[in-house]
């Protein structure tokens, strides 16, 4: 399954490649197997991922920026 938005929020299951343009948020109760590929990515305590992320090639993030938020 490859699954191609410009913004994921994942609450359930998902096997397969995502591909968000803006971000995706894996919720507290989500879990994914596969890749993520993305400029942000959101992860809620109690996500599951298991698998590679992606983010240099989509969008070159200013230092002053966090490019990955880690919620609890």
């Amino acid at each position: 399954m490859s699954i191609s938005v410009d913004t994921a929020l994942i609450s359930g299951e998902v096997r397969g490649v995502v591909e968000a343009k803006t971000k995706v948020e894996l919720l507290s109760r989500c879990r994914v197997y596969g890749d993520i590929k993305t400029p942000l990515l959101v992860v809620y305590s109690g996500a599951f991922f298991e698998g590679y992320c992606e983010m240099s090639r989509f969008r070159q993030t200013p230092s002053n920026q966090v490019a990955i938020e880690i919620e609890g």
